[in-house]
Formats: structure tokens, C-alpha cells, sequence
């Protein structure tokens, strides 16, 4: 089945879907891979097993409290899946989110206009504001115009009213910036923002289209080679996106320039990720389970949307074997690969603190 293969409580949040209307779903395709299902909830379960001590200072027993909820909303949905089939219309918006997600969903709105002005836009509306994170290289404007046509024509993008420009037919670029320090495993990646017009004109309602280069996925060579592997890196991300969110962000795409792989997706206003330091034990606990019934949902589009030939929820469900002995083996998993993620960051720590990376030889990607 299609893994996302970077499962963890951060890899969750709020996007655009397809009619720029906010949903909550997974957020991040980068790792995404055809690789056994279990991986991601041994990854999930790891995840939350960690951010619940570091971010959420639970204490052991509320800990495994909070694996077990993320590994019973899986289960709980693939079983309802399986017997519903209802994947391919299910999506979280605020009108049918529970009350912790509707609370994101809140949080997260912004109007267009104020989040130009405060966050890109320089005072006359017309370019990006130059910061230590976001670097402005107008001279770059024609070559993103090319690009961003060639994006919109090579993907079959429809464009929408929204991102016309008041003249032509279209999609006009206005400033192009380079996007510093943002990303963890994505750090020395090359990350582009385009400022694209809106019909107004005045700078109140335009759009930005985020160029992300790819990379290898951490999961490919763990898994044998297969039918499923994709021409490009990025083409890989954006078939990962096209599955688990069927009705997402109508700007992804991949397109190669500069002799690298990149990534499209659309900067919105109300793209945001939950604050895990606000929650409390049963908000870890609900959106733990919460989490665990998204990633379902998704991983069921594997056999819909995905190159998966064959009925993948009974699949699952058939694995799993009696569902408790399942959980509690998940959750022991969970306690020894976080017991081992400590010893190895204090390792390398002291090796740090040694000097050990004061000088690299070479870099691997």
C-alpha cells in the first residue's frame, strides 16, 4: 500500500483542499512510498510516544494511553472502512470535525489580505519583503513565468478565478523569493516562492505557489524494487498527494528546472498544524485517536486512487489478527524505538560536543 513514511503529531494539520475550502488530513507526502502499512504506525506510535513526553511532559502510563488511542482510531476505522466503503467521500472540515480540530480550524483563519500584508508583501503590495527568511530575486520573475507555465500546462492544472490575473487568461507572476531554514529533513533543499496576482490587482488577494525540490524518499531501497516506482522524485510526492487526498490542493504538481526535481503546492492562509504544547492528557488522547482514524482513511485510498491491485481493507484488517494483541504489540514497539531514539541524541550529543561534526567529508543525499 502507499505509506506516507514521516508519520508523527506535527505531520497532521490544516490545508486547501481542491475549492480552497480548509481541511484537516496529513500534510506531508515527501517520504511517501508503496512500502507495508505497519511502518506507519510503527512510526506514529513512536512519534506520539516521544512528543507526548518532550512537548506534552506525560508520564509514562498517560503515554502508552496516548499510542494506544492513535493505534485504536486505526483500527476502529479500517474496520468501519471495510465494511462502509466510504473513503472516497469522507473529508474533516470544521462543520464535521470534532471539537479539538474545529478549535485548529479557528485558530488557523486568516484573511488573505492581512496575511500578505504581515507575513510577505513589501508596502506597495507588488513584491515579496525581504527577510532573513525570504529572499527576493525579482530578476528571476520571467524564468518563474516560464516555469509556472510550463507547471500549469505539463500537470493539467485548471486555473481558478481566484488566481487570474484582471488581464489575460492566465496566471501572472509578479515577484519570485527564495525561502531560507524552513523544514528539518528539508534543510539544504532549494525552496522557491512565487507571487502569483489575483483578479483584484491591488496586492490583496494573491496567491503564492511554493517550488520545493524533492528528494529521495527515506523508505526507497528499504523495500524491493517494484512496479510502483515513480520517472522523477517529485512525481512521487505529488502521485502520494493525488491519493491520500483526492480532493487536495489543486496546485500540486512537479516540474524539473535547474537540474532538480521540484514540488508545487499552494502557501495558504490557513495552512497550520497543531500547537502540542496547549494540549492537555485528554486532548493527547483525542487527537491521538483522531490522527490514528486519518491515517486510515488514507491509507484506504491506497486500492481507489493508488497502483494497489487488490482490496486493501480487509487486507489490513486480516493482519492485524486480534486487534489487542496488535495495539499492545504496536505500543511496545513504541516504548523500545523511543527508549532508542534517547540513547542514540545523547550519543550523539557527546559526540557533538567532541567536535565530531566540525568537519564533513562528504554529504550523502
Amino acid at each position: 500500500m502507499l505509506a506516507l513514511g514521516d508519520v508523527h503529531p506535527e505531520n497532521f494539520g490544516i490545508m486547501p483542499n481542491v475549492s480552497n475550502v480548509p481541511i484537516f488530513s496529513v500534510n506531508d507526502f515527501d517520504e511517501a512510498y508503496y512500502a507495508p502499512f505497519t511502518w506507519d504506525l510503527k512510526r506514529g506510535a513512536t512519534g506520539f510516544m516521544i512528543a507526548a513526553e518532550t512537548e506534552g511532559e506525560l508520564k509514562r502510563k498517560h503515554r502508552t494511553k496516548v499510542v494506544r488511542h492513535f493505534i485504536k482510531g486505526y483500527i476502529e476505522t479500517m474496520q468501519r472502512l471495510a465494511r462502509d466503503g466510504t473513503e472516497q467521500e469522507e473529508e474533516m472540515r470544521f462543520d464535521n470535525a470534532p471539537k479539538l480540530i474545529r478549535k485548529l480550524f479557528k485558530e488557523a483563519h486568516e484573511a488573505r489580505a492581512d496575511w500578505l500584508r504581515e507575513d510577505y508583501l513589501d508596502e506597495t503590495g507588488r513584491r515579496f519583503r525581504s527577510t532573513d527568511k525570504l529572499v527576493p530575486v525579482s530578476t528571476r520573475r520571467d524564468e518563474f513565468q516560464q516555469i509556472t507555465d510550463r507547471l500549469i500546462k505539463s500537470n493539467a492544472i485548471e486555473i481558478p478565478p481566484s488566481a487570474r490575473a484582471p488581464v489575460g487568461t492566465g496566471m501572472r507572476v509578479k515577484d519570485v523569493a527564495i525561502r531560507r531554514g524552513q523544514g528539518t529533513a528539508s534543510l539544504g533543499l532549494d525552496r522557491y516562492y512565487v507571487l502569483i496576482e489575483g483578479p483584484q490587482g491591488d496586492g490583496t488577494d494573491d496567491l503564492i505557489i511554493e517550488y520545493k525540490q524533492a528528494r529521495r524518499s527515506a523508505l526507497a531501497g528499504l523495500v524491493p524494487p517494484n512496479q510502483h516506482e515513480m520517472d522523477t522524485r517529485a512525481e512521487r510526492i505529488i502521485h502520494a498527494q493525488a491519493v491520500h487526498l483526492i480532493r487536495g490542493d489543486r496546485f500540486y504538481g512537479h516540474i524539473e528546472f535547474d537540474g532538480h526535481s521540484y514540488m508545487s503546492r499552494e502557501r495558504a492562509p490557513f495552512r497550520d498544524s497543531i500547537d502540542l504544547d496547549d494540549l492537555s492528557k485528554s486532548d493527547w488522547k483525542q487527537y491521538a485517536r483522531i490522527c490514528g482514524q486519518v491515517l486510515a482513511g488514507v491509507h484506504a485510498l491506497s486500492d481507489e486512487a493508488g497502483r494497489v491491485d487488490y482490496d486493501i481493507e480487509p487486507a489490513i484488517i486480516d493482519a492485524f489478527g486480534p486487534s489487542a494483541l496488535f495495539t499492545e504489540d504496536m505500543v511496545s514497539f513504541a516504548e523500545e524505538a523511543a527508549e532508542r531514539v534517547r540513547r542514540d541524541h545523547d550519543m550523539f550529543r557527546e559526540d557533538h560536543a567532541r567536535g565530531a561534526f566540525t568537519q564533513l567529508d562528504r554529504v550523502y543525499r
